[in-house]
C-alpha cells in the first residue's frame, strides 16, 4: 500500500506571505522616520516618497493635513443631536379663544331648586343649579322660560324651546 504524498506548498505560502508584509510595511516605516528625521534636521526629503526633491517633507503633509481639514463639516459631538430647527417662526402666546356659546339642554324649574344642564360643543354638564360653573360659563340666574349665563367678558341668555 503507498501512502499519500503531501503537498507542502500551502505550509511555506502563508508564512511567505506574511514575511513579505512585514517587510513592505518596514520599508515604509523606514521611509517615514528617515523624512522625519530629514525635517527635524532642515533638509529636504529624499526618495520615491518626496513630491517635490527641493521642497520638505512636512509641506506636503500640511497640503494634504489642509485637504482634509477642509473637507472636515467643523466640530460637531457625535453624541449629541443637532438642534432641531422650526420651520415655523416663533411667535409669543396665542390668544386664549372664546369659549364657545352654551346651549340650553334641559331645563327643570321649580320654586325650590331650579336647574339647568348645559351643552359646550359636544359636552353635556350634569344638573346645574346657579351659581355653578361648567367649561368657563357660570349659571347667573334660572328662569321659568331662560337661563343667564356668563363666561366674565359677555352675558348670555339661553332660552327654551
Amino acid at each position: 500500500m503507498r501512502r499519500p504524498v503531501r503537498d507542502d506548498r500551502a505550509t511555506w505560502i502563508g508564512p511567505a506571505a506574511l514575511g513579505l508584509a512585514v517587510i513592505l510595511l518596514g520599508g515604509q516605516v523606514r521611509q517615514t522616520v528617515v523624512d522625519v528625521l530629514s525635517v527635524t534636521r532642515g533638509t529636504g526629503a529624499s526618495g520615491p516618497g518626496a513630491a517635490n526633491a527641493g521642497a520638505p517633507a512636512w509641506k506636503s503633509v500640511t497640503a494634504r493635513d489642509g485637504l482634509v481639514e477642509r473637507s472636515h463639516m467643523g466640530p460637531r459631538d457625535p453624541f449629541r443631536l443637532p438642534p432641531a430647527r422650526s420651520m415655523t417662526r416663533e411667535r409669543g402666546p396665542a390668544a386664549p379663544e372664546p369659549a364657545p356659546a352654551p346651549r340650553l339642554s334641559s331645563l327643570l324649574f321649580d320654586n325650590v331648586a331650579p336647574s339647568v344642564q348645559l351643552t359646550v360643543g359636544e359636552i353635556r354638564s350634569g344638573w346645574l343649579k346657579a351659581g355653578e360653573v361648567f367649561q368657563g360659563w357660570t349659571v347667573v340666574e334660572i328662569g321659568r322660560a331662560s337661563v343667564k349665563v356668563t363666561d366674565g367678558s359677555r352675558t348670555l341668555v339661553l332660552a327654551a324651546s
